[in-house]
């Protein structure tokens, strides 16, 4: 972040000041690259609570866009209607109340749920997966080649 800005030659003047020449115990501990070591990134973790390092996040980058109620009620449907059309599930007239067992049921006490136009005939037939739940896909997660981000903790 600092490389070729006055915040590097000002680093370099504090190391040659502050650090002994050949005194490994002190001697900064960095990469031929790197301007900052390890001894400096965990202090200055320690200086500030509220910041962390990243390589990865563990959902895509685009799932708050994707994540919304029309979406979910589209991606409903359509598993309904391929449930039906597999003779997995039959569709009703007219919406009703279930219980655990998915029987029918009068009153809303009995129930479990919400009301659904749809009665599973072969429940066993069918494999439950949540939204994320067989995404192990980290294509768009925001990771470029093990660079880590300095981000709130929270993030």
């Amino acid at each position: 972040m600092v490389k070729g800005t006055d915040a590097e030659h000002k680093i370099n003047e504090w190391q040659k000041k502050s650090i002994p020449f050949g005194d490994s115990s002190t001697e900064n501990d960095n990469e031929p690259d790197q301007l900052l070591g390890m001894k400096w990134w965990t202090n200055f973790l320690k200086q500030h609570p509220q910041a962390t390092s990243k390589k990865t996040v563990c959902f895509d980058s685009m799932h708050d866009d994707w994540c919304t109620v029309p979406n979910f009620t589209i991606m409903y449907v359509e598993m309904y209607e391929a449930m039906v059309q597999c003779r997995v599930a039959i569709k009703l007239d007219e919406e009703v109340m279930v219980d655990r067992e998915g029987k029918v049921v009068q009153s809303e006490d009995l129930a479990f749920g919400r009301k659904t136009k749809y009665l599973l005939s072969h429940p066993d037939f069918l494999l439950f997966v949540d939204e994320v739940g067989d995404h192990t896909s980290q294509k768009n997660d925001g990771n470029v080649g093990g660079q880590k981000f300095l981000v709130q903790n929270d993030q």
